[in-house]
Order: C-alpha cells, then sequence, then structure tokens
C-alpha cells in the first residue's frame, strides 16, 4: 500500500486518476450491497438467478418446493355461511393435476350450473390458480365432480399466457349473453401476484370449461369517464355529507340516474370499467336487484421502487349483462375503513374488525343470502391470508353501500393442510336439501416460503452481507491510506518551503551576517572533525592488531 501511494506521489497525474476510480468504484459497490436488503425482498437486489441456470425458487418435479407456499384446495361446508368447516383432507392437490407439473393449487371459483344453462346440471366445474414449474408462470387449471364434489377429475387448462401470471379465475355465467366470463387477476412474470392491466375472457356453452377467448375493448372508449364521474361524485357528495359544487359532469350522470348507476347495455361493446388500462386485482361480482355490483381494488404503483404499490378498494355496478359498462359506485369515491364501508352507526362493527391491516382485497366469490350481499375479504397482517373474514352490507342502493363484520375464519393453527393460510373462498347453496351451504377454500400448512429460502437462497444473502462489510473495511482503510500520505506530503512540503525561505533569507543578508554563517558552518565542522577522530581512536584501541596489519 505505502509502495502504491509513493508511486502515486512520484507518477503525478496518472496514479492520481487511478486511486480516484478504485474509491468512487468501491463507494459504488458499497452503496449497492446496502441497498440490496431493501429490493426484491427477502432475495435482494441482485438475486441468486444471475449466477446459475438451475431453478432458485422452485423444483421441477411436482408438487416441488415453492416460495409461495403448498396451497391445497378442501371442501368447505355447513348450516350457514357465518357456520361452516373446513374438511379434514383436502380434495384437490398439485398431485391431482396432470396436464403439467405445478407446485400448488389456490383461489378456487366453483360453478354449479343453474337455471337457463344449456350444461349438464348434474356436473359441477371448479377453475383455480396452479404455479407451472416448467414457466414459473401461474396458470388457470379446471377440474370436474360428478358427485356432488365429492371427488374431482383435472380436466386440464383453461387459459395460460406465457408473458403472464394469472390467478383468481373469477367465472360466472352471463344470462343476457348467454356466455361465461372470466375475470382473472394477471401480472407480468416475477412482479408478484394480481395488479395487471384488467383483461376478461369468454367461452360459450359448447365449449365450457375450456375455449376461452379474449373480449377486446371498444376501440370508442373513454378513459377519462372514470374520472369525471369520481370527480363528480366527489363533488356532489363533499366532505361529511355536506352540500358541495356539483360539476358539470355528475349533473349529467345526475339526471339520467338510470345511466348513472348502471351504464349501458353494452350493445355498443362499450363494457367493462371506463378505463381498460386501469390495474386491477381480486375483481368478483354478484348480481342483486337487478344489477352487477363489481368488488375490485385499483393498484396505484409508487413512486418509490421500493415501496409497494398503493391497493384502493374499489366498487362498479353494470345493468344487466356483466359485460356491460361499468361504473363506479358514487360510494367509491369514500374509502373504505379497515373494516369495509361502515356508516357511523357501524362504529362497533368497525372496532371488530380493527385490528385487520391493510385495505381489504377480495378473497372469493360475493353471493346473496337472506336478500344481503356477502363478500368474502382479506385484511392483510404480516401475510394477506392470516384470515378470512365474510362481510354483510347493511346498506346498497344506488348512491349508498355499508356493510359490516358477519365472520371470521382463521387457520387451524395444529398439523392440518390449513393450518397456517385460508385462502380463497366460494360457497354456494347447492341442489337439494334446503338451509345447506357447501363450497371450496384454498389453505396452506406453510405461513410462507421462508423455509425454502433459508435452505436454498440464505447463504447467498450473508454472502452478500459478507462482500458489504468487507468493501466498507478495505475503504476505509484505503481512504485512512491516502489521509495519512496527503498528510505526510503536506509536511514535507511545509519544511521544503521553510528551507527555501531561510536560504533567501540568508543569500540576501549583509556581510555581518554572512560571517555569522560561515563561523556558524566553521563550528559545524569542526564538531564533525573531532567526531570522527574520537571514533577513530576507539577503533585503534579495540582492534589494534588488525588496524596494524591492515596498514
Amino acid at each position: 500500500m505505502a509502495g502504491l501511494l509513493s508511486r502515486s506521489h512520484r507518477g503525478g497525474t496518472t496514479v492520481s486518476l487511478y486511486w480516484l476510480a478504485y474509491v468512487i468504484g468501491s463507494i459504488l459497490v458499497l452503496a449497492v450491497l446496502i441497498l440490496d436488503p431493501y429490493f426484491n425482498k427477502p432475495s435482494g437486489w441482485i438475486p441468486l438467478e444471475l449466477f446459475t441456470k438451475n431453478p432458485v425458487r422452485h423444483g421441477f418435479d411436482p408438487c416441488s418446493w415453492d416460495y409461495e407456499g403448498s396451497w391445497k384446495i378442501g371442501s368447505f361446508s355447513g348450516p350457514s355461511p357465518a357456520a361452516l368447516n373446513i374438511s379434514e383432507t383436502p380434495l384437490i392437490t398439485c398431485a391431482d393435476v396432470t396436464s403439467t407439473s405445478v407446485s400448488f393449487v389456490r383461489t378456487p371459483f366453483l360453478h354449479m350450473p343453474g337455471n337457463g344453462e344449456q350444461v349438464d346440471p348434474s356436473k359441477w366445474t371448479v377453475f383455480y390458480e396452479m404455479r407451472n414449474l416448467q414457466t414459473f408462470n401461474s396458470e388457470i387449471g379446471v377440474s370436474e365432480s360428478r358427485d356432488g364434489g365429492a371427488t374431482w377429475q383435472h380436466v386440464g387448462i383453461a387459459l395460460a399466457d406465457p408473458r403472464l401470471s394469472l390467478s383468481s379465475p373469477f367465472v360466472v355465467y352471463d344470462a343476457p349473453t348467454k356466455r361465461y366470463v372470466m375475470l382473472p387477476d394477471s401480472s407480468m412474470h416475477g412482479s408478484g401476484r394480481g395488479g395487471g392491466v384488467f383483461r376478461a375472457f369468454v367461452t360459450t356453452a359448447q365449449e365450457f370449461p375450456l375455449g376461452w377467448k379474449l373480449l377486446e375493448p371498444s376501440p370508442g372508449s373513454d378513459p377519462s369517464r372514470a374520472r369525471r364521474t369520481m370527480a363528480g361524485a366527489a363533488a356532489a357528495r363533499g366532505r361529511g355529507g355536506q352540500t358541495a359544487p356539483v360539476t358539470t359532469a355528475w349533473r349529467r350522470l345526475e339526471a339520467d340516474p338510470d345511466r348513472m348507476t348502471h351504464g349501458s347495455s353494452g350493445a355498443d361493446g362499450n363494457w367493462g370499467p371506463p378505463d381498460h388500462s386501469v390495474r386491477l386485482i381480486g375483481t368478483t361480482a354478484v348480481f342483486s336487484d337487478g344489477r352487477w355490483w363489481i368488488f375490485t381494488s385499483l393498484i396505484r404503483p409508487s413512486m418509490l421502487p421500493w415501496r409497494p404499490p398503493r391497493i384502493i378498494p374499489f366498487i362498479y355496478t353494470a345493468e344487466g349483462s356483466l359485460i356491460a359498462s361499468w361504473l363506479p359506485h358514487p360510494a367509491a369515491v369514500r374509502q373504505p375503513t379497515a373494516g369495509g364501508w361502515m356508516s357511523a352507526a357501524g362504529a362497533a362493527a368497525a372496532a371488530a374488525v380493527g385490528s385487520m391491516e391493510g385495505p381489504l382485497i377480495s378473497a372469493g366469490r360475493p353471493f346473496v343470502w337472506q336478500d344481503i350481499i356477502h363478500r368474502w375479504v382479506h385484511g392483510c397482517k404480516s401475510h394477506c391470508s392470516d384470515e378470512l373474514t365474510l362481510l354483510r352490507a347493511t346498506v346498497a342502493n344506488t348512491t349508498h353501500f355499508q356493510e359490516e363484520l358477519a365472520a371470521t375464519y382463521v387457520p387451524g393453527g395444529d398439523r392440518s393442510w390449513h393450518s397456517r393460510r385460508v385462502g380463497h373462498a366460494d360457497v354456494q347453496p347447492p341442489p337439494g336439501p334446503v338451509g345447506q351451504w357447501w363450497g371450496l377454500l384454498s389453505g396452506d400448512r406453510y405461513a410462507d416460503g421462508m423455509h425454502h429460502f433459508v435452505v436454498h437462497e440464505l447463504w447467498f444473502v450473508e454472502l452478500k452481507a459478507s462482500l458489504r462489510d468487507l468493501a466498507a473495511v478495505q475503504l476505509a482503510v484505503v481512504l485512512l491510506a491516502v489521509a495519512l500520505h496527503a498528510a505526510s506530503t503536506g509536511q514535507r512540503s511545509e519544511r521544503s518551503v521553510g528551507s527555501r525561505g531561510r536560504h533567501a533569507a540568508g543569500a540576501s543578508g549583509g556581510d555581518g551576517d554572512s560571517e555569522d554563517d560561515d563561523a556558524a558552518a566553521g563550528c559545524g565542522c569542526s564538531h564533525h572533525d573531532g567526531t570522527l577522530r574520537l571514533w577513530v581512536m576507539q577503533l585503534l584501541a579495540r582492534y589494534p592488531a588488525a588496524l596494524s596489519s591492515v596498514i
């Protein structure tokens, strides 16, 4: 190090630039290693995948390990939606999927044929997310049952996209169009579940449960209509229920209540949300009082890359057909509390669910029970599947929507297949005895994929932490050495300047000064001569024989 520093002193500008580049590079490397743990948790900004061709987050064999867990699907039944029991064993697992190797199955949506459908009424169908271990994308699988849900047979892949991960496949029969509609969540590969651009798929009774085709939006749709509607609703409602200025856009909607609440019929091709570029997650719908109530969540990406996106619960309504125009419900302009869209009178219910953290995300098919809308939601705590909450609407009309807590289901906490997490639920009254409810629920015996992470990737995270400490130490040593070298160089420069100053002063002095200097110099020389004679005498006294032979 000292040699290189001395080279820097003698070598001029080139070596100095070398050390400057070295210090700047060390600072950049240290900054990257410091910021690494805050991105793409828990793996970090620099993933292990960059240094190996083998899969890091999953295996290849059927039911292989996956960081997302080991989700399974079981039955969820009881006398009422508020008193349901989870089956002791799962009904559908990753081992039941025969079309490809998958690591888990979850987010089931059950379809029981109803009146007016041209399909076999004894054939029940379930759609679910399954993680393909070859592409590591989630696809929509489908299974069928002909014995009332006792056993299920995997049919195949209902929907897949090589560019996207698909999940939460809400499926419903749309009677006005006589088509089946699927509203799945979508996300780019590796970006997490949900939050993709809104997409809808349709199929016919002849092709059901396969044959899904993308439903394209109308070229003439107005992306700004939702923003104008929301702004008008907010202005009309004001704060605290007080009257506020009403915008022109809201007056036009108010003059046509049917359009305000229900939208157009969809015959002109304008269907779905006004802005099809909006990012949605957890989109579900239920038909009640002649209109569809569509519950979803808007995803607003954060300006800061290390912050999670903002999730905003939202409500749309549509008249008649689900693939008609969706209009924002006026209640959607007021953000819900932790317990949903609560009224002032529902403070007790709000307090009952006050422990729920984060925004509520749809967690299954909404339904009508006792003429009241009910919906499943997740309130994310440490994970978004810590508990499953059922909310019921206390007010649901063209201008207001309020709800309260109906029931809460928590994981078993034992050694069961749903001991740590409970996911989506879809329960319905099956054909047969009145007063019974039957459905499906996804669950997991792992809280997350941390166990697999510790086994496969923790060593790399610890290695990056050690490299961070090493980079910090070597940078500190280099900076200290450079500082000491600069200080010593400065001291030598000061002594050199002082010596030159004294010499110049002596040269410009008078004759007296010169004589004094000569005398001082003579004294110095005499002193050195005396010392030299003393050393010679000591040598002669100690080694007389050796010196005499030399002489």
